[in-house]
């Protein structure tokens, strides 16, 4: 089978396009890592290159974010349950925790691909 020139030209186009949209997505995986917190009334966006302690003000106090050595975790909230602090570290982009009483998210953002969970899968 040979190709014609209208064959060519759509090969071309499309080789064109994956290229031109690969580009922008390799480009932005490789950029650091980001913490974004949102409580009512507030959205932060904080890097994870710098160790500190984050007072997140909610609608029954403040909630603890502590951001070490590139992970994130909740330390304390108000909250009854305290599920937001027993869900551990968050390592990779795409995990987060939230303090549903206190009405603070909080999510990691930018480092490698986000994976799907399998257990909302």
């Amino acid at each position: 089978m040979k190709l014609k020139k209208g064959d060519w030209a759509v090969l071309f186009l499309a080789l064109s396009l994956i290229a031109a949209t690969a580009v922008p997505v390799y480009r932005r995986s490789g950029r650091e890592a980001h913490l974004v917190l949102e409580a009512p009334g507030l959205t932060e966006v904080y890097s994870l290159s710098v160790s500190r302690e984050i007072r997140v003000p909610g609608p029954l106090g403040e909630t603890v974010v502590v951001i070490d050595n590139g992970t994130v975790r909740v330390k304390d909230s108000p909250c009854r349950d305290k599920l937001c602090v027993f869900s551990g570290t968050l390592n990779n982009a795409g995990e987060w925790t939230a303090c549903l009483p206190n009405k603070v998210f909080v999510k990691l953002v930018g480092k490698g691909e986000e994976e799907v969970d399998e257990v909302s899968y």
